[in-house]
């Protein structure tokens, strides 16, 4: 069964659908951020051919938790099953309930937002694990899809549970916010009529979260959606940026995971560990290793080695343009009228910034448009002059030197192609590579007047809306 609402998400599609055809029980998790469409990916690909769905409680305490359990197992059941005290007497009733469903065809029961079901000293993983072993596993048309809006909690405490889930997840789906070409699939769907221009703003303004996009009001410019959604005194998205921080653990409150999420939304080329750590002492190097591993873990940053992976050069930037908005541009702002923040040079800064981010999450994309989507490459993040330049270490002994510039019209190649011999000239003389050096520009609208003689490859905006297969 495939769902004709799903925009994107084919390979996850497939995937699950694949293990779900298995004659053997399958132990599924689908994580990701709060506002990319988990539940709905589930519920619209598989619909009523679920047996049973608990969804856990925000902030619930065990007690709650647990009746809940035992309300919805009642509620699709027909059948009365009395509140339990325990997690083990919980997976018991799951048991009973799966008893009587046995000659379907197949019995997918759903468990979404796990991680408010595991509550402090519940044992509910240790439980839920046991019950998997000594039964689930061993029904061979059972399907047990659990969900997440916290990957690192996910990826920490079941992923890597030492015990009894260890090895036990044979399919793990992560959703990601849409790229560029999925986000312009699901505007479209939704009425809008934007070109391409507005629809990567509207993608750097929300990150490309889909939750984020169906607050767009088509009826409404994108300045007004924004202006609406960010700025007025009730600012919605505003809150919602909030409450994603909100739920995920490696961002809570005042830890140092929030202070570094803070600090790289300064930042624009990005921070190494020995920067972070000195703006944050005295916290000691191994809680902040720890935090930026949960930071990675989430989804919200992402680490890039340097040329030749020199020690301690791998670079921390961040991931999300819309928290780039709400933390750097935003915050402070709602409320406020348009002309008391209007500083073109503030704008200007974030959508360098917010492009940057775009396309840093369209690799694929932009090695198709450069032509080296067929070469081992390494990824690498350089940073001249307080700036980001991505650097592709290709396994045919040349290097791709890619600038990247928003602007909203062609650029002019008697001021950028000087620009770009200069900044070969930089990197080799900083690097000592031997290797051939290619020079790459990632601009919206690429270079206006480009001579022969000039061997520069541009990337425009078209390229970052393509579908490429790297196979």
């Amino acid at each position: 069964m495939a769902a004709g609402n799903i925009i994107g998400r084919k390979d996850e599609e497939e995937h699950l659908l694949w293990r779900l055809s298995h004659d053997e029980g399958q132990f599924i998790a689908v994580y990701g951020r709060r506002g990319t469409g988990k539940t709905f990916f589930v519920e619209e690909l598989l619909g009523e051919r679920i047996d049973l769905t608990v969804t856990g409680i925000p902030g619930g305490s065990r007690k709650d938790e647990l009746h809940n359990f035992s309300r919805e197992l009642s509620a699709r059941s027909g059948q009365k099953f009395p509140f339990t005290r325990s997690w083990m007497d919980a997976f018991r009733q799951l048991r009973s309930f799966i008893e009587t469903r046995k000659e379907q065809e197949s019995i997918i029961v759903f468990l979404d937002e796990l991680q408010w079901m595991d509550t402090p000293k519940s044992r509910f993983l240790t439980m839920l694990g046991h019950f998997w072993n000594s039964y689930g596993n061993w029904v061979r048309n059972f399907r047990l899809i659990i969900a997440s809006s916290d990957p690192g909690w996910m990826i920490r405490k079941v992923f890597g549970d030492p015990g009894e889930l260890y090895g036990r997840i044979v399919c793990r789906l992560w959703l990601r916010p849409f790229t560029l070409r999925e986000a312009e699939k699901f505007l479209l769907m939704r009425g809008f009529r934007m070109d391409r221009s507005e629809t990567l703003l509207a993608h750097m303004v929300t990150g490309g979260v889909p939750y984020f996009l169906t607050m767009l009001d088509p009826k409404e410019s994108l300045a007004e959606n924004t202006e609406r959604l960010f700025f007025s005194p009730d600012a919605p998205l505003c809150a919602e940026c909030e409450s994603v921080l909100s739920s995920l653990s490696a961002v809570s409150e005042g830890s140092p995971g929030r202070r570094i999420l803070e600090l790289l939304a300064q930042n624009d080329r990005g921070l190494r560990i020995e920067e972070i750590t000195k703006a944050l002492k005295p916290e000691p190097e191994d809680i902040i290793q720890d935090a930026l591993q949960g930071l990675e873990e989430s989804g919200l940053t992402r680490v890039y080695g340097s040329f030749r992976k020199r020690k301690h050069g791998a670079v921390h930037c961040l991931s999300d343009s819309s928290l780039l908005f709400c933390l750097r541009f935003v915050r402070g702002c709602a409320g406020t009228p348009p002309r008391s923040r209007s500083d073109a040079g503030e704008r200007r800064t974030w959508m360098n910034a917010a492009f940057t981010i775009s396309c840093l999450r369209h690799m694929n994309e932009i090695r198709e448009a450069a032509g080296i989507s067929r070469i081992l490459v390494s990824i690498c993040v350089w940073q001249p002059e307080g700036r980001p330049v991505l650097v592709f270490d290709r396994g045919d002994r040349a290097v791709s030197i890619c600038e990247i510039e928003y602007s909203e019209s062609p650029l002019s190649a008697a001021e950028c192609l000087p620009h770009l011999q200069r900044l070969m000239e930089q990197f080799r003389a900083e690097t000592r590579t031997k290797k051939a050096l290619k020079p790459v520009m990632i601009a919206p609208y690429g270079i206006d007047g480009i001579t022969d003689g000039w061997e520069v490859q541009c990337v425009t905006l078209d390229d970052l809306f393509r579908e490429v297969s790297l196979y």
